[in-house]
């Protein structure tokens, strides 16, 4: 398994009723969704965090 997913991840992602996903691709992006994210995860709510990046290009 890779360092970014373990198995503690999978775990919670797979026990959690509602799984949240922010993706950020820009600076501005990150101060948008900063807020949101805080707010999630002060609730305990499950949430992935994905930065966008459009240079990676992944085999068809």
């Amino acid at each position: 398994m890779s360092d970014l997913i373990n198995k503690k991840l999978i775990d919670k992602v797979a026990k959690a009723t509602f799984v949240h996903i922010v993706t950020i691709g820009t600076k501005p992006d990150i101060i948008k969704q900063a807020p949101l994210y805080h707010e999630l995860i002060k609730r305990g709510e499950t949430v992935l965090l994905f930065p966008h990046r459009p240079t990676l290009r992944l085999p068809l």
